[in-house]
């Protein structure tokens, strides 16, 4: 890249030959494309200037050429998990629908009429107008896949519906599947996303979109296995009257993750559980951003992200629960506690809270520390030698709040992944 041209115009300059590119090969997309090249126009792309992206530079993405082409189609691999409903995408594009359970469907954009079509870009647009979130604009700009997942009124699931995102091959590219996922009044479901890994090179830049019904009941799980590529992900929901929420975060390091999880409460009496745990190494990159507007009263958020740095990685947290005027009787929460195991580790974190109602309880906080040499030390003294010690006092800190996802397909994925973790870097106690 020439040193003159700004990683933001360059990335703008990329983003304009992928999209010409999918204009040469008009699909059932283009209406989509349309509206996000639209919106992409009033909004900055990320650069370190902007508060958002003060710790996460996206030169690699201009260095790697990410996305200036999409991925090339693929077959797809065994799925992580077995299960009853699943759907997979391979590089950005759907690959395969099984649902068994009654009240659960799945359409793609070109099944949807006009109007619902257009209903779905105005939700996307009214998510995306703070110009906080420039990468799911790009997402709907260069959608490689776009779906509508609908749970009837009074569903309640069997069994989970499992979201596999796959990148197959070590081709640069990038891809850019969108899902939207409405619940009816009184649902009840339980969902996992899952993402592979990518290869360096490999952008995997995805968005997903929740609307809960009065009523409705939805836990989501997401996990994020270590890779060597770049992956951002974002998560818009909205909160209808006394519905419930609860994401639950695994996720680790890559060459650039970020996650974007924006929840709003729309509905009085709304609950939201917000709850992550993070675990980085070597030289890799996590950034999570949360966002949550109580615009309406009597509702409640309780936020717990907990992370693991280590070796010259980083991991970067900035959450803000922004309580508007007429949000009274708002109950919120927001911690964020980190363990730092090297010297060469780095975190960032950074909890807000902006209140413009006085009649509210919230309280937010921060720590980051190390293990206690006199915990390690009384491990020792019983005959636990100073590797196990290790792994299980960093382990205690994060399954805390993994034994609290659902019991899920997701759950036993994050535990296993935590283990593996905690096992490699032990070596280092």
């Amino acid at each position: 890249m020439n040193a003159s041209v700004l990683p933001q115009d360059a990335l703008r300059e990329h983003i304009q030959i992928h999209g010409r590119l999918l204009a040469e090969v008009p699909d059932a997309l283009s209406n989509l494309h349309q509206a996000g090249r639209k919106q992409l126009q009033d909004q900055a792309l990320p650069h370190r200037r902007l508060e958002a992206w003060r710790y996460t530079s996206i030169f690699p993405l201009v260095e790697a050429d990410a996305l200036t082409r999409p991925l090339e189609d693929a077959d797809p691999a065994p799925a992580r998990v077995n299960a009853v409903n699943q759907i997979v995408f391979v590089n950005g594009l759907l690959s395969r629908v099984a649902l068994e359970d009654s009240g659960l469907s799945v359409r793609t954009w070109a099944e949807l009429d006009d109007e619902e079509q257009t209903a779905l870009i105005k939700a996307s647009e009214a998510a995306q107008r703070s110009g906080e979130h420039p990468l799911a604009v790009v997402n709907q700009a260069l959608a490689s896949e776009a779906i509508l997942i609908e749970l009837d009124d009074s569903t309640e699931l069997q069994h989970p519906l499992v979201i596999e995102y796959q990148c197959q091959g070590d081709e640069s590219g990038s891809a850019h599947p969108r899902v939207w996922l409405q619940a009816g009044r009184f649902a009840r479901a339980d969902v996992v996303e899952i993402f592979s890994q990518q290869a360096a090179g490999q952008l995997h830049n995805s968005v997903t979109h929740i609307q809960l019904d009065a009523e409705a009941r939805l836990t989501h799980t997401l996990i994020t296995p270590e890779s060597d590529g770049f992956q951002v992900h974002g998560i818009h929901a909205s909160l209808a009257r006394s519905s419930r929420l609860e994401v639950m975060t695994f996720a680790t390091g890559a060459a650039l993750r970020r996650l974007d999880l924006n929840v709003r409460h729309a509905g009085e009496g709304g609950e939201l559980v917000l709850n992550g745990v993070y675990l980085t190494r070597e030289t890799r990159h996590f950034d999570v951003r949360t966002v949550v507007d109580h615009t309406v009263p009597h509702c409640e958020t309780d936020e717990i992200w907990r992370g693991i740095v280590t070796d010259e990685s980083r991991a970067i947290f900035n959450g803000r629960i922004h309580i508007h005027p007429h949000a009274q009787q708002t109950r919120a929460e927001m911690n964020n506690n980190n363990l730092l195991l090297s010297d060469r580790a780095e975190v960032d974190t950074k909890p807000e809270l902006e209140i413009y109602a006085d009649d509210v309880k919230c309280a937010h906080g921060a720590t980051v520390g190390r293990l206690d040499d006199t915990a390690l030390y009384y491990f020792q003294t019983r005959g636990i030698d100073r590797k196990t010690a290790y792994r299980m006092l960093s382990a205690a800190f994060v399954q805390e709040v993994i034994d609290d996802f659902p019991d899920t397909p997701g759950r036993a994925l994050a535990t296993q992944l935590a283990d593996q973790f905690h096992l490699d870097t032990s070596e280092q106690a």
